[in-house]
C-alpha cells in the first residue's frame, strides 16, 4: 500500500459522525449460520471454488476490469423481485408462523429503508462511508404459475399439507446447526425460479439460529466457470419472530424486532462478509472502509479492537436491531459486482415478476340513488385503451356497509367485449324515459337486480383471471355514510384525464360527485383524454434532500433549480408556482421559452442566503389550475445549514485514473485520530472535496490499496 503523507497546519475538519445510543441485549444473541452454510455447501459440492478463490477472482475483476458498462451507472436502482416462504404448521394467519402480511410488508419497507439509506428512517446514517446501495426491493406480484398472488410476495405453505415434519427446522449437534432438512427437503419442494425471485423462507429455526444465506457465485468471471452453487436452495432463511420492520416491530422478535436479520442475510446472498472477517484482526472481510474486528458485537455497546473502534452500527455485525444502520461504500462495491456477475442474481434485473400493468378497463360514472327515490342505478365502465378489451373474466363486486369481503359479485357473460373508447353499462332495470333525454332510448348492457348499493357502499371491478381487482371507487371496509365518496340520491363521474383503472386504490380526487341531474347523467357516454394544460415539477435541483451545505465563514447561498414539464396537449410558456420557504409562501411567475409538449425545462429559482445555521424547508408547487390535479404538482426537500466561523476553507482536489476503487485519503489529528475520509471516485474524474479546518496540526494521507500509484493522477489540498 502506497502512502503518500503531507503534514499541514490548519485545523480540525468539521464534519458530522453518527451517534449510536448505547443499547443492551437482553435474551438472545445473534447467531447467523450463513458461514458455516457456505463451507458446507462448498464440502457438498466440490466443484465449488473455495471462498479463497472466489475472493481472488472478485478482486481480479474489480482490477482487471476495462469498461464501466460492467458496473451499474451512477444512480441506476437495482430492484430485486421477492418472495417469502411462510412455512406454517395450520394457524391462521397473523398467528404463531403464519404471520401476518402487515409484517411481510414492513419487512420489505425496512430493507429499502436501511439499502437505500432512506432519510427520515432507521436506516439513515450521515458517516463519511456510509452508502447507499442502490438497490430496492419489491413483492413479486405474479406466482410461479403466472397467476397473480392473492397476497404480494406471500407464498404461504401449511407443512402439513406438504407432508413436512412438524417445526422447529434442523437438528442442533455439537458442531451447530445440521440444515439437511432444510435443504433437501423444504427448499427444493417449495423454491420458485431463482432466476426471477429472491426466495425468502420463514420458519421456525432450531438452534438459537436467526438465519443464514446462499452466497453468491461468480460463474460468469475467468477461471470460475463451475462455481454455480445449487438453485433449488439460492435464498435466504429467517427465525419467524426476525420478520418485520420499524414502522411495525414483531412482538415475538425481542431485541431482533425490526427486521436487521433479513437486512444481514441478504447482505451475505449478495456477498458481503461479517465485519471480522469470521476471524479475527488478520482475517479480512475485503472492505478497507470497515475497521478490523477480532470478533462479533452483541448488544449496543461500543467496543474497541484490532488498534480501533469497531464499527458496531453496520448489518453485517451482531449487533442488535435497533443500533444497526451502514452499509459502507466498499460493501456497496462488492454488492455491485455480484448483482452483475453472479448469474442468477444478473437475471433479477430482468425479472418483471414484481411488474403487472394497469389495465385501461375503469369505472367511469355511477348513479345510486336511495331505494325510495325513483332514480336510475347503473355503473358505467369505459375502455380506454386502443384495442377492444374482453370483459369474460371481469365481474362487479358490491360492498354493502363496510363490508371487507364483497356482497354481491355480478358476472359478465363470455365473450363480451368493449371497443376502443367505448362502455359498457351495469343497470338495476331497463332506463326509463321519464328520467330524461339521455335515457330514452337507450339499453342497458346488463340488467341485474343486485345492482342495488345506496350511495355510500364501494363497488370494484374485478378480474377472476388475474384474481386482482382492477378498479375501485370507495373504499373497501369503510362505510362511505359521512366520507367525501359518499353520494346518496347523486352521482359520481371519473374526470376525463383519467386514462387508467387505479388498481384497487382509491383515490378520491379522480372524481367529481355531484347531486343527481336527469340533463347531466348520461350513461353509454364517457370522455377520457389527456388534458391540453397539464404541468408538472419534476424535480429540485441545486439544493438536495437530506444535503449539509455549510461554510467555513459567513453567509450559505444555494440555488435550487426546478425542472417543470408538459404534460398536456399544448405549449406554454410561463407559469405561476408558489415557493414555501420554511412556512413563508412567495409566489413567483416563471417565464421560459416555449415548451412543447413532452418537454422538461430547468428553471433556476431565486437564490437562498442562509446567515444563521438550522434546518430549513423548500417547497415548490404550480399554483395555478391545470387540467390534472393528481400529477405531481409540488415537490418538496429539507437540508441543513452549517457556518463555521475561525475556520479556514481547504479544497482536496484529486484526479482519478481508470481505478477509482483504490484510491482514498484521509486526514489525521494530532493524535492519529481519522477526522474526515474520502473513497466515493469516479474513473478518469477530477473530484473536489471542501472541507473547514481550525488552526492545528494534521496528517493528510492518500491511499493506493493495489500498491501500484495513481496512474497519470493525483491528490492535493488548497486553500480556498
Amino acid at each position: 500500500m502506497n502512502q503518500n503523507l503531507l503534514s499541514c497546519l490548519f485545523g480540525r475538519i468539521i464534519f458530522f459522525l453518527f451517534l449510536i445510543t448505547p443499547l443492551f441485549s437482553q435474551g438472545q444473541e445473534r447467531k447467523c449460520f450463513s458461514y458455516e452454510y457456505e463451507q458446507r455447501l462448498r464440502s457438498k459440492y466440490p466443484q465449488l471454488k473455495s471462498i479463497d478463490d472466489y475472493e481472488k477472482a472478485l478482486k481480479d475483476f474489480s482490477k482487471q476490469r476495462k469498461s464501466s458498462s460492467q458496473y451499474r451507472e451512477p444512480g441506476d436502482v437495482f430492484t430485486i423481485p421477492v418472495i417469502f416462504h411462510v412455512i406454517h404448521n395450520g394457524e391462521p394467519v397473523g398467528s404463531g408462523d403464519n404471520i401476518s402480511a402487515a409484517l411481510i410488508e414492513a419487512q420489505i419497507e425496512q430493507l429499502n429503508f436501511d439499502y437505500r439509506k432512506r432519510e427520515g428512517t432507521l436506516g439513515y446514517n450521515d458517516n463519511p462511508v456510509g452508502a447507499d446501495v442502490l438497490v430496492e426491493f419489491a413483492p413479486a406480484l405474479i406466482g410461479a404459475d403466472g397467476q397473480i398472488l392473492e397476497e404480494p410476495g406471500i407464498n404461504r405453505i401449511d407443512r402439513n399439507d406438504m407432508g413436512w415434519s412438524a417445526p422447529p427446522y434442523g437438528v442442533c449437534t455439537s458442531f451447530g446447526l445440521d440444515e439437511t432438512y432444510i435443504e433437501e427437503v423444504i427448499k427444493p419442494e417449495s423454491g420458485w425460479n431463482a432466476n426471477q425471485y429472491l426466495n425468502i423462507w420463514i420458519m421456525e429455526i432450531n438452534c438459537n439460529i436467526l438465519g443464514y444465506a446462499q452466497f453468491p457465485s461468480l460463474a460468469q468471471l475467468p477461471g470460475m466457470e463451475d462455481d454455480e452453487g445449487p438453485a433449488s436452495t439460492d435464498g435466504v432463511v429467517l427465525l419467524t419472530s426476525t420478520v418485520g420492520g420499524e414502522n411495525l416491530a414483531n412482538p415475538d422478535g425481542g431485541n431482533f424486532n425490526i427486521g436487521r436479520t433479513a437486512t444481514h442475510e441478504v447482505g451475505h446472498w449478495l456477498g458481503l462478509r461479517h465485519i471480522w472477517g469470521d476471524g479475527g484482526c488478520s482475517v479480512d472481510d475485503y472492505c478497507d472502509d470497515t475497521p478490523a474486528a477480532s470478533e462479533p458485537n452483541y448488544g449496543c455497546s461500543e467496543h474497541e479492537s484490532c488498534g480501533s473502534m469497531d464499527m458496531i452500527e453496520n448489518y453485517m455485525d451482531y449487533t442488535d436491531d435497533a443500533c444497526m444502520n451502514i452499509f459502507t461504500e466498499d460493501q456497496k462495491s462488492r454488492i455491485d459486482i455480484a448483482l452483475l456477475n453472479s448469474p442468477r442474481r444478473a437475471q433479477l434485473e430482468f425479472s418483471t415478476v414484481h411488474l403487472v400493468a394497469f389495465p385501461n378497463l375503469f369505472i367511469s360514472e355511477i348513479v345510486d340513488g336511495t331505494e325510495t327515490a325513483d332514480l336510475p342505478r347503473f355503473v358505467e365502465l369505459y375502455n380506454s385503451n386502443t384495442e377492444a378489451y374482453d370483459l369474460s373474466d371481469v365481474s362487479l363486486r358490491i360492498y354493502f356497509n363496510g363490508q371487507s369481503e364483497h356482497s354481491v359479485s355480478i358476472d359478465i357473460p363470455e365473450g363480451t367485449t368493449i371497443e376502443p373508447g367505448g362502455t359498457f353499462v351495469f343497470s338495476k332495470s331497463e332506463f326509463d324515459g321519464t328520467w330524461g333525454s339521455n335515457f330514452a332510448g337507450v339499453t342497458p348492457d346488463l340488467i341485474d337486480a343486485d345492482v342495488n348499493a345506496d350511495g355510500n357502499d364501494v363497488y370494484e371491478l374485478y378480474d377472476n383471471n388475474l384474481n386482482m381487482a382492477i378498479d375501485v371507487f370507495g373504499q373497501v371496509g369503510i362505510d362511505g355514510n359521512g366520507q367525501d365518496w359518499d353520494y346518496q340520491d347523486a352521482r359520481a363521474v371519473r374526470n376525463s384525464y383519467v386514462l387508467t383503472a387505479n388498481a384497487g386504490v382509491f383515490s378520491f380526487v379522480d372524481w367529481t360527485i355531484t347531486s343527481y341531474d336527469a340533463d347531466d347523467s348520461d350513461p353509454g357516454n364517457h370522455l377520457a383524454e389527456i388534458p391540453a394544460f397539464d404541468a408538472a415539477i419534476a424535480r429540485i435541483s441545486g439544493v438536495e434532500n437530506g444535503e449539509t451545505y455549510f461554510s467555513c465563514e459567513g453567509e450559505v447561498t444555494v440555488s435550487p433549480v426546478v425542472e417543470i414539464e408538459n404534460r398536456g396537449t399544448e405549449t406554454f410558456s410561463s407559469i405561476d408556482l408558489l415557493i414555501n420557504q420554511n412556512g413563508n409562501e412567495i409566489p413567483i411567475t416563471a417565464n421560459f421559452e416555449v415548451l412543447q409538449p413532452g418537454e422538461t425545462i430547468a428553471y433556476s429559482m431565486p437564490d437562498i442566503v442562509h446567515a444563521v445555521e438550522g434546518e430549513f424547508s423548500y417547497a415548490v408547487s404550480i399554483a395555478e389550475e391545470d387540467g390534472n390535479p393528481t400529477n405531481d404538482n409540488e415537490v418538496e426537500v429539507s437540508y441543513i445549514i452549517d457556518i463555521f466561523e475561525n475556520t479556514t476553507g481547504l479544497q482536496v482536489v484529486t484526479q482519478t485514473d481508470e481505478y477509482p476503487e483504490e484510491i482514498s485519503w484521509a486526514i489525521q489529528d494530532n493524535n492519529g485520530n481519522v477526522i474526515f475520509f474520502n473513497n466515493t471516485f469516479s474513473a478518469n474524474d477530477l473530484d473536489i472535496s471542501a472541507i473547514c479546518l481550525e488552526d492545528g496540526d494534521y496528517t493528510f494521507i492518500l491511499y493506493d490499496s493495489y500498491g501500484d500509484g495513481i496512474y497519470d493522477g493525483y491528490s492535493s489540498l488548497f486553500s480556498r
